[in-house]
């Protein structure tokens, strides 16, 4: 369940400091409940989604299956972080539908509801209810 306000909500910068990998893709459940899950191919050649946090520079970086993007994050009065304007690199991919699911990555990104960490996953939840969830890369 979402939370019922107009902020974001996420752990400190220091807690997602570092790379994660996206490991799985929820849609929002039907109306029955049922969860799918969205298929996350690997770039060309063969690289994951992935997601890094920089403390130190205030920035996210990251590969969005064809192309690398990078914003700048600040935080709010909460300490949640707040990502600004997001930029990236403009190459083709080689499918439509990795376009468009790089397209919704950085989507989600740039709007998400609430980032969580649940055991050794990063859970972004998108204000769409989606849910993308991440596992750490090496160390933070």
């Amino acid at each position: 369940m979402l939370p019922n306000c107009n902020s974001c909500s996420s752990p400190p910068l220091s807690q997602l400091n570092g790379s994660w990998e996206l490991l799985r893709w929820n849609y929002p459940p039907d109306a029955t409940g049922k969860v799918q899950l969205r298929k996350i191919p690997h770039g060309d050649q063969g690289e994951p989604i992935m997601i890094d946090f920089s403390n130190e520079k205030k920035m996210i970086t990251g590969y969005s299956g064809c192309n690398r993007f990078f914003g700048t994050i600040t935080t709010d009065s909460k300490n949640a972080i707040e990502i600004g304007k997001m930029g990236s690199t403009r190459m083709m991919c080689a499918e439509n539908y990795r376009m468009d699911l790089e397209k919704d990555f950085l989507n989600q990104i740039q709007d998400y509801r609430s980032l969580q960490m649940k055991n050794d996953q990063l859970l972004l939840i998108g204000r769409s209810g989606d849910v993308l969830a991440f596992g750490r890369r090496g160390p933070p």
